[in-house]
């Protein structure tokens, strides 16, 4: 049996980038000895020879990490009971901090007519 393409997870590569590694790729690329691109007077090796170095430090400073994720397609929940959802999440933040029996009754009666 094939699983349709909408239940199957798939993973999503990213880079690893905070003000840390930012910092360091920059301090990295002030200590390199440019000497390799100075040097030369081939247009196509210069520019080789920055890529490389460039990329071996990017490389090294933001990793690559990959996340797996697997959608979450309910079909039977239509947007009418997200909406119920939303309005009983907002009638629970409510209820917590109100002391109110009114607001009680209703959080409650709105939950039992929702989970129903």
């Amino acid at each position: 049996m094939r699983v349709p393409p909408s239940k199957c997870a798939y993973t999503k590569k990213t880079r690893l980038m905070d003000d840390n590694s930012i910092a360091n790729f920059q301090s990295y690329l002030k200590e390199e000895a440019w000497d390799s691109v100075y040097n030369s007077f081939d247009v196509n090796n210069i520019f080789n020879n920055f890529h490389c170095i460039l990329l071996r430090h990017f490389e090294s400073n933001f990793p690559i990490s990959y996340k797996s994720y697997r959608p979450n397609h309910n079909g039977w929940i239509t947007k009418g009971i997200r909406i119920s959802c939303q309005r009983r999440r907002d009638l629970y933040s409510i209820y917590r901090y109100s002391n109110s029996p009114k607001v009680n009754e209703l959080y409650k009666k709105y939950s039992a007519i929702l989970k129903k």
